[in-house]
């Protein structure tokens, strides 16, 4: 009990933030006062299953450090940001690791934190609800992952069948999708549909028969998507995307048009690519900004964030845009490292097919199109759980 409570409270302490080399918050000052005792229990570098993931957060700490040295247009204070992102997301897999390793349910505990934390930062946040617009932002950037945290501690510890959370999961997609959550709506779908075939099916556990399955099927829901939006049965969220798309088939025009920061960071990183422009340097003349809407093609009109630093909105397209190359190539191998363990998990048990599925989902997501941040806060219980699983399917084969 001690354990379940310590895990939901460390993840809801995320929310209670101070300033100190940039924003830190309540849980991550406690994991700076235990690090050091963190690291001397868990021994990350001789244990098995940490050693290949903590030596590579170990070259990515060492490149962003180095790094640093040449960036000197970027005051080192922004690039300290960026190598305590690292430390603190290190520190977080260890923390946690060191308190599920004998139990991977427990980390629906730290999900269930992170679902209070949403909630309460938009409930503290004052703010409202009053045209469509907060509505929708509210659905998509709040209620939609509080929900698949909190559902994470149902995943874990529910007794019913695979199959009853399967098809849950597929009902809760579609009505996401439905709302306008079309990124966490397929989160849901997907998974739900993916973890019932593979549970009736033995050979899809295989990862080459498996991912182009995958591949296939997310792509005709997507076309399914489509095609609802262009025949008016879907109007809600940001349809007008795909409304006014050449091709509106193709994800790739949707992903440009949605994402269009990771092709200013593609931009930024050709431009300095050994050592980069630095965590959080500043956009010459707002040049990036001013790229990004060529890709929206929406003339005249600048796209401003909340400050004038360069627009990242990607975890390992900001690795190479802050810190170069290597930086590029040690944040990759993390992202593969982590996927492959996933498929390497399919012959898990069958009740843990759904919540591997739905945390490589996540995880695949936030790697490419969520901002740097999210490296400390979410990508650490995607991680973990995915190591956990990855173990427990080891000892099944011994």
């Amino acid at each position: 009990m001690v354990k379940k409570l310590l895990l939901f409270l460390f993840e809801f302490g995320f929310l209670l933030k101070f300033q100190f080399i940039g924003e830190v918050s309540v849980s991550e000052l406690f994991l700076l006062i235990i690090g050091f005792s963190l690291i001397s229990d868990v021994q990350p570098f001789r244990h098995q299953l940490l050693r290949t993931i903590s030596i590579l957060y170990f070259f990515l700490f060492v490149i962003q450090l180095v790094a640093s040295a040449f960036h000197t247009d970027n005051p080192f204070s922004n690039d300290l940001k960026g190598i305590s992102i690292t430390v603190m997301s290190f520190l977080h897999v260890l923390f946690l690791y060191k308190n599920c390793r004998d139990d991977y349910r427990l980390l629906g505990y730290a999900f269930a934190g992170s679902a209070a934390y949403i909630m309460c930062d938009w409930l503290l946040g004052d703010k409202q609800l009053g045209n469509a617009v907060e509505q929708l932002i509210f659905f998509k950037f709040t209620l939609a992952p509080a929900t698949g945290a909190m559902m994470m501690l149902w995943l874990l510890y529910a007794n019913f069948s695979n199959a009853i959370k399967s098809i849950v999961y597929i009902l809760l997609g579609a009505l996401f999708v439905t709302l306008g959550t079309r990124s966490f709506g397929s989160f849901f779908f997907l998974p739900g549909a993916f973890s019932l075939l593979i549970a009736n099916y033995k050979s899809l556990r295989d990862y080459r028969v498996v991912l182009p399955i995958m591949l296939i099927g997310g792509y005709s829901f997507y076309c399914l998507y489509t095609y609802l939006v262009l025949n008016g049965e879907i109007t809600s969220g940001n349809t007008f995307q795909t409304l006014n798309l050449a091709n509106p088939y193709n994800p790739v025009y949707l992903l440009i048009s949605g994402r269009t920061e990771i092709f200013a960071q593609w931009v930024a990183f050709t431009q300095k690519p050994l050592w980069g422009w630095g965590s959080w340097a500043d956009d010459p003349n707002m040049y990036f900004h001013r790229l990004m809407t060529i890709f929206k093609d929406v003339e005249g009109k600048v796209v401003l964030d909340n400050e004038d630093s360069l627009p990242n909105h990607s975890i390992i397209m900001g690795a190479g845009m802050a810190h170069g190359i290597l930086a590029l190539v040690t944040m990759f191998s993390i992202f593969v490292l982590i996927v492959k363990r996933s498929f390497q998990s399919l012959y898990a048990r069958p009740h843990l097919v759904l919540p591997l599925l739905f945390v490589t989902v996540d995880f695949f997501w936030n790697m490419w199109f969520s901002p740097p941040s999210t490296f400390r806060y979410n990508i650490p219980m995607d991680m973990v759980l995915i190591l956990l699983i990855f173990a427990e399917t080891k000892k099944r084969e011994i």
